[in-house]
């Protein structure tokens, strides 16, 4: 009888592929791909693990690299299948005979299978190490010497991310700090860094911005730039609240979509005659 051809994979080369992790590096990791956020300080915290998040996300690893989670499941090497697994005696696959062939070629597929997924993900997990090394900025000497992506994460979530209050405090400074008159040269620019700023305080769910109070901000701050569309709303949202109707407060926009319409309103108003801007009242309704 002959016996049927096994062509296993090669035996796993840790060297080779460390050697080859560059070339086999995947796009989602290739920093020359985006603007890298570095790391140099508490504040950068939120910012870079939410980088660090994406790319492993993109490559399927976060899971094992999580530094939010203690018990991580942690990459394997599968192990190449003998033919004693299919018959105790056996010393080489020319032991083995009829069904006892094929049910190791099966074992050998399914082998194949989890190895190319574990080699994908440890290229993975090695080019994420790169970028974190690459963008740690001044806590390089904490990870330098590490080669475990793992371990760093789990080093730099322990000494770098400010507290829940001070992350809390620092996007409740950053979202005041754009409540001030805007640069009406930079209006568009102005109006993305609020937005940015009110999804960041209310992501935390600051008091600051609960209801309404976040329009009325918007409206406080454009009222030096534009009166009759910040009185038009104001008084709206007065005669609303006189009026005392159930859930009367979800029939005014909130301050994404309030900040929306004057920045609709705005570039309106910049492309329409004086005269035709005087009679719509530039209120963007």
């Amino acid at each position: 009888m002959l016996t049927p051809t096994l062509t296993p994979s090669q035996p796993w080369n840790r060297s080779s592929s460390l050697c080859s992790k560059q070339l086999s590096m995947s796009t989602s990791t290739d920093m020359s791909s985006f603007e890298p956020v570095l790391l140099n300080g508490p504040s950068d915290w939120r910012k870079w693990i939410a980088q660090i998040q994406r790319l492993a996300l993109e490559d399927g690893v976060w899971h094992l690299v999580d530094p939010s989670v203690a018990d991580k499941p942690v990459l394997t090497r599968p192990c190449e299948p003998r033919a004693s697994q299919v018959k105790p005696e056996a010393e080489e696959p020319e032991d083995l005979e009829g069904y006892e062939t094929h049910k190791l070629e099966f074992l050998y597929s399914a082998y194949r299978v989890q190895k190319m997924d574990f080699d994908k993900k440890e290229r993975a997990l090695s080019a994420l190490n790169n970028v974190v090394i690459g963008t740690v900025g001044r806590y390089s000497h904490l990870v330098s010497n590490q080669h475990d992506v793992v371990a760093n994460l789990a080093l730099l979530k322990a000494r770098v991310p400010p507290s829940d209050w001070a992350i809390k405090m620092q996007a409740r400074n950053r979202y005041r700090a754009l409540l001030r008159t805007p640069d009406v040269s930079k209006m568009e620019a102005w109006i993305d860094a609020w937005q940015l700023a009110l999804d960041e305080a209310t992501s935390l769910n600051l008091p600051d911005v609960q209801g309404l109070l976040p329009t009325q901000d918007f409206l406080q701050a454009v009222s030096v730039i534009d009166a009759s569309f910040a009185t038009f709303w104001t008084q709206t949202i007065e005669f609303r609240a006189f009026e005392g109707a159930e859930d009367w407060e979800s029939s005014i926009p909130d301050g994404i979509k309030i900040s929306e319409i004057f920045s609709r309103t705005a570039k309106l108003e910049a492309l329409t005659p004086p005269a035709l801007s005087a009679d719509t009242g530039g209120h963007g309704v």
